[in-house]
């Protein structure tokens, strides 16, 4: 119990804002032994030490500008440390003037002689770099200084900016004193990591992480050209990667738990043939507590045992609940799955006056929409299985045999993402009375890693976006004139990046970090916070990237929610709803689907065409101005719903009405690919004979009441695509025709076999379902068509 307490203090002590794994730190870390691990004296002299330069100190520090506190203690503490260093020199390589703090040595000696050394050679010794501030300053806040060139910066642009001009140093000491930070090259602008000097002095075992972590010898290279911080980051990596599989592991045992439980409770009524069902809303299941876990992890949700939610609501009192009493739930009863329906229903804000009082946002999105997904209302698992599932998800066991809290704060949204991933190839079947996880061959599961590893994503989508901001820049930086005005940010917000096989999310979520990342770094770009705290900034820029550039295709719907579910954790704010993703990420086979140019013929493969059909295709009438005139006001509804904010549930409810109303719009559009794309697929109009017959014989009626009795209607014989042009054409404009079918309701007839096959085949029309990035506002075509 004794250790327990020591790791949940020492988890409080830092932040691992993706650098570190804080299970790594807690757990492997502390088996390395002396080869990392100083000896208990030396700690404890510098503990001293410290403790007396902080106590000698402290007062006028807290008055003191960023000189007094370099001087008065950065320079004292890098001495105990063991550094030595040089002040205020330039970057010798650096293609502008980079001029930071420290130059950091392994030893005082080494900073004398690289005093007598040209700049570059004087450089070249160096083992880090650091930029300090004054003490407390705040490190996630822009300068408010006079300095030209910091001024609304952010103090960790600096040590970016010095680490990316370095050809040598990949590690980096950002601090206030009390503040002290890591940046790691390769890391993205956001991660760091940061231990707070003033609680390592309250306890000597806090201590000695702050000791190993930023002492010389953690940046002193070996002969492979690796530090000591170079192998912790690597073995977190690992670490993380370890948990990652074990949770996937879990994940694979636990869906086919829940879907046991549903199935053998007497009172849900299901039977084998609703395994799909079952199967399914499983996941969805899985995906909610995912959602919440990783919430309450992140602070967007109270864990503190005085808060209303915590105790009427929150899962982390499910947890305690679970863990205190395990083995003592009984099947017939519902007591666990009942509080967390009531929890998902005030996630999605289904009671307002409830989200209030609770001090809970409405977040909404769909994943908790009871009427979305009926099935959860309506069936129910005991509390013997849930109560299982939940303490799966919740704790790990450690090869020592200590359980620990599975931390979801540290797993990052794509990482969780491929937790999921890999149930998207199964299914459920039943094999003695027992639901079972197959994939698609009929083989059993297999918890395989499903996913593209971290660096080749990062490595992918800064290759692909970075030419396209970098143009972007230059044309912002000719007309540039010092002015905060986002025009940086306005033309990244109208690039579109599609996935067209996303799975759960992964170079999506990318995406979104990186081009909200670039947004806000940008010197153009306005302070959307009054204080302009980066954690905040960014994650402002997150929502409107997401909503604004990132579309995404899939041929499964659980992949489908599930880089939804990837998305939202990436960009969920803890006081608004969550974003709204539907008109973006869709359901489809991205490979399978027809052209609007396409629809004026028919599908017959123009080398084998007769002279006759060639001529008789001219027949179909496919009105393209009817169209140009239809999209147009489509389109105008896909930009109303970019331009409405999302900053209250009400602005979610009205973006999805009025994409309900666009979908509705395009239907007969959509009804005319599917029968242009059904044809290449097995549809045997043949069969419709009499349709045929009686759709002449209307169109005849239809001929005879506009032009006149002397009308004549000349059966044409089909085409090789089984329907002559003249019934085609006669179709699609009637199909086009807003009340065609309500006209000749026979047309439904004729639509069943294109209808049964583009859900069996899962067509997608890109134009239809995507309008506002192939189409102009006044619907005619992009001249530079489709994604970025």
């Amino acid at each position: 119990m004794a250790k327990k307490q020591q790791t949940t203090l020492l988890k409080d002590l830092w932040i691992t804002a993706g650098i570190f794994s804080s299970h790594y730190l807690l757990e492997r870390l502390p088996q390395a032994g002396p080869k990392i691990w100083p000896s208990d004296e030396e700690v404890l002299s510098a503990y001293k030490a410290f403790q007396e330069l902080y106590k000698k100190n402290i007062v006028g520090l807290r008055k003191g500008n960023e000189a007094n506190t370099e001087r008065r203690f950065i320079d004292k503490i890098f001495n105990k440390l063991g550094f030595g260093y040089l002040n205020q020199d330039k970057i010798p390589e650096a293609e502008r003037r980079q001029v930071p703090d420290y130059f950091l040595y392994y030893t005082p000696e080494e900073a004398d002689k690289a005093f007598e050394l040209s700049p570059h050679k004087k450089y070249k010794l160096s083992i880090s770099i650091a930029e300090a501030k004054r003490w407390d300053h705040n490190l996630d806040q822009p300068s408010s200084g006079k300095g030209k060139a910091t001024k609304g910066r952010y103090p960790h642009q600096q040590i970016r900016d010095y680490l990316n001009e370095s050809e040598h140093i990949r590690w980096g000491i950002l601090t206030n004193g009390k503040e002290w930070r890591l940046y790691f090259k390769e890391g993205r602008s956001s991660k760091f990591f940061e231990i707070d000097i003033e609680a390592c002095l309250e306890d000597l075992q806090k201590f000695k992480y702050f000791y190993i972590l930023f002492r010389p010898d953690a940046f002193i290279k070996d002969s492979l050209d690796r530090c000591l911080l170079d192998n912790i980051y690597d073995e977190s990596l690992r670490f993380q990667e370890d948990i990652e599989r074990n949770l996937r592991e879990k994940v694979f045992k636990c869906v086919e738990w829940l879907g046991h439980g549903f199935l053998s409770r007497e009172e849900n009524r299901l039977s084998k043939k609703d395994l799909d069902s079952i199967y399914h809303h499983s996941l969805i299941l899985l995906y909610r507590i995912l959602f919440v876990l990783n919430a309450e992890a992140r602070d967007l949700l109270s864990t503190n045992p005085q808060t209303k939610y915590y105790k009427h609501y929150g899962i982390q009192r499910i947890k305690d609940k679970v863990t205190n009493e395990k083995g003592e739930f009984i099947s017939n009863k519902t007591v666990l799955y009942d509080a967390l329906l009531a929890l998902f229903h005030l996630i999605n804000g289904s009671d307002e006056k409830l989200n209030k009082d609770m001090s809970i946002p409405r977040y909404n999105g769909g994943l908790f929409d009871p009427e979305r997904y009926k099935f959860l209302e309506e069936n129910k698992a005991g509390d013997d299985i849930l109560s299982e599932v939940i303490y799966e998800l919740s704790y790990r066991t450690d090869k020592t045999g200590e359980t620990h809290s599975i931390d979801y704060k540290g797993l990052g949204e794509r990482h969780l993402g491929t937790v999921y991933e890999g149930l998207l190839e199964h299914k459920f079947s039943l094999t003695n009375g027992k639901i079972v996880l197959q994939n698609d061959k009929g083989e059993r599961k297999a918890t395989g890693a499903y996913y593209t590893p971290d660096y080749i994503v990062k490595y992918i989508v800064e290759n692909t976006l970075t030419p396209i901001l970098k143009e972007i820049d230059e044309k912002v930086k000719e007309e540039y004139k010092g002015i905060k005005d986002d025009s940086f940010a306005k033309e990244v917000l109208k690039l579109n990046i599609c996935d067209p096989a996303m799975g759960s999310g992964h170079f999506l979520v990318e995406s979104v970090q990186y081009l909200a990342d670039e947004i806000a770094y940008h010197p153009t770009t306005e302070l959307k916070t009054p204080k302009g705290e980066t954690e905040y900034e960014i994650n402002y820029w997150k929502r409107k990237v997401v909503e604004s550039c990132i579309y995404g295709v899939d041929i499964k719907e659980l992949a489908v929610e599930l880089a939804k579910l990837s998305l939202w954790l990436k960009t969920v704010d803890k006081s608004q709803p969550l974003n709204f993703l539907d008109h973006h990420l869709r359901r489809g086979n991205s490979l399978i689907g027809a052209k609007i140019n396409d629809l004026s013929y028919l599908p017959i493969s123009k080398g084998k065409q007769k002279k006759s059909e060639k001529q008789d295709e001219q027949l179909v009438l496919f009105d393209k101005s009817r169209f140009k005139e239809d999209i147009t006001a489509v389109i105008k509804g896909f930009h109303a719903i970019e331009e409405m904010p999302s900053e209250k549930l009400s602005d979610i409810k009205k973006k999805e009405k009025t994409f309900n109303t666009l979908k509705e719009e395009l239907i007969r559009y959509r009804e005319i690919a599917d029968l242009w794309t059904s044809l290449f697929f097995g549809n045997n109009l043949e069969e419709k004979e009499q349709v045929f017959e009686d759709l002449l014989k209307d169109q005849f009626k239809y001929q005879t009441d506009m032009f006149g009795s002397d009308a004549e209607v000349t059966v044409k014989k089909k085409s090789k695509a089984g329907i002559s042009s003249q019934i085609y054409s006669f179709v699609v404009s009637s199909l086009q025709s807003p009340d065609g079918k309500t006209r000749m309701p026979k047309l439904a007839s004729l639509l069943e076999n294109s209808e049964s096959i583009s859900k069996d085949k899962n067509f997608f029309h890109w134009e239809l379902e995507f309008p506002e990035v192939f189409f102009n506002a006044d619907g005619g075509t992009k001249e530079n068509l489709g994604f970025d």
